[in-house]
């Protein structure tokens, strides 16, 4: 109904910290109807990019209030244990559903820089879609 918009709007609130459902599924059901994979590979990463820096803005601010509504602080505590162990590069797997949240959210309560942010962050969600396509369209 609301086409590739209400695919950026899907993604953008799944990637946020409210738990909206999976953008995979939506991407998916875009696919089986046509739509160009690259579009909705773009406009999907494009979404839950900037849900993931809601997240990060979040944190940055030290919005712990808001940030423990819709984390759990053990969550939050282990993301951010995980985080200081292996770096920034864990960024990359922000996509995982109930582990990518809270990793955001730690890099801007840990004042990560934003440019690496993002540039982490997109190439683990972008892979990410093109990798679903990939797998389970062109079998």
């Amino acid at each position: 109904m609301f086409g590739l918009t209400g695919l950026f709007v899907f993604s953008v609130i799944s990637a946020s910290l409210v738990p909206f459902g999976l953008p995979e599924a939506a991407a998916f059901s875009f696919w089986l109807l046509g739509f160009n994979p690259w579009t909705v590979i773009i406009i999907a990463s494009l979404g839950t990019i900037l849900g993931a820096t809601i997240n990060y803005y979040l944190g940055y601010a030290g919005n712990i209030y808001l940030l423990n509504r819709f984390i759990k602080k053990k969550k939050l505590a282990k993301a951010e244990k995980v985080f200081k162990k292996y770096g920034p590069l864990v960024l990359i797997f922000s996509w995982i559903p109930f582990v990518g949240d809270p990793l955001t959210a730690v890099a801007g309560l840990l004042k990560y820089p934003i440019k690496y942010f993002l540039i982490l962050v997109g190439a683990g969600k972008f892979l990410r879609f093109v990798a679903l396509y990939w797998i389970f369209i062109n079998i």
